[in-house]
């Protein structure tokens, strides 16, 4: 039954991406996007793909902070194992990347599998208020939030609030025994200090996301502001509540063209660019994947050869 639904996910997922793509890419002049791509400065997207495996690698260092109190978890291995979760999530359909992620540390250090669900739960949540902040410092933009984001951004805040509210009772409250280890991890970000620190973390990934966005914007000779870029960040980051492809594809490039509009940007130029973007974030996240597993078999790998040699 499982494998039926999880085929149904994977087909609703293709066709979304489909229909979104095929709106993103309607009415569109394909000589002029190919134009857009023969301009693009190459050379000016090396900062980018410097900076994004940073941003991936504080995401990982985030997932730490729950563990690091009960230390049952040695930072390689948290690291590892939300690198794989995060090229995961690029590459399979559905978002199993945080399944990935689950088993990985689970495997690893036997973490229960509820605990890292309920960890995950609440860093999903943290970035939701973050991106719903930005989100609404689009009220300074010059232009204003455009029209069809701000029922979805009301009704994103909405929610936010209301799982903000359930994941504290949850916390607190005595739940059955079958969630216990999921209350365990969503009591982990209890400790307001370590709770600051990821809030804090949160910020740091969106800021330095954002600076990646207008590095890349550059790149297509699209100058854009920080803000414009944070409110592109924040959409992409709501969309991934839709099913779609792996990576966001069709949704992503239409959310870009469609944003970037009423900046002044034409359609072609806003395409390429957002294809700009998802190519340097796969870059960098498949660059981290490799470099955290290979840390992770540096450290670990020895350490087991070491054992089985002692053994014999």
């Amino acid at each position: 039954m499982t494998k039926h639904v999880s085929a149904r996910q994977v087909l609703a997922g293709v066709l979304v991406s489909a229909l979104f793509l095929w709106l993103a890419v309607r009415d569109m002049h394909f000589d002029q996007l190919a134009q857009t791509f023969r301009q693009t400065r190459v050379e000016s997207l090396l900062p980018a793909l410097l900076l994004m495996p940073v941003s991936y690698l504080i995401r990982a260092l985030r997932w730490c902070v729950p563990f690091h109190g009960r230390g049952i978890v040695p930072w390689p291995v948290a690291v590892s194992s939300a690198a794989l979760g995060f090229a995961g999530n690029h590459y399979l359909p559905a978002r199993l990347g945080e399944i990935v992620r689950i088993a990985a540390v689970n495997r690893a250090a036997a973490v229960p599998v509820g605990f890292a669900a309920g960890t995950i739960l609440v860093e999903r949540l943290v970035d939701v208020i973050v991106l719903v902040l930005f989100a609404s410092l689009a009220m300074a933009l010059p232009e204003g939030m455009p029209a069809w984001l701000t029922g979805p951004s009301i009704l994103m805040a909405g929610a936010c609030s209301l799982s903000a509210v359930l994941l504290m009772f949850a916390a607190r409250v005595r739940l059955p025994a079958i969630f216990r280890t999921v209350q365990d991890g969503l009591q982990a970000y209890q400790h307001a200090p370590r709770l600051a620190l990821v809030f804090a973390m949160t910020f740091a990934i969106w800021l330095l996301d954002a600076l990646v966005a207008v590095i890349v914007a550059s790149g297509f000779r699209m100058p854009i502001t920080y803000l414009t870029a944070l409110l592109l960040l924040a959409c992409l980051g709501f969309s991934n509540a839709i099913p779609s492809a792996p990576g966001g594809i069709g949704v992503y490039q239409f959310i870009g063209v469609e944003l970037l509009g009423p900046f002044g940007v034409p359609r072609e130029q806003a395409l390429a660019y957002v294809l700009g973007l998802q190519a340097v974030d796969y870059i960098a996240v498949t660059l981290f994947a490799v470099l955290a597993q290979g840390v992770y078999l540096d450290r670990f790998g020895s350490l087991a050869g070491k054992k089985r040699t002692a053994d014999k």
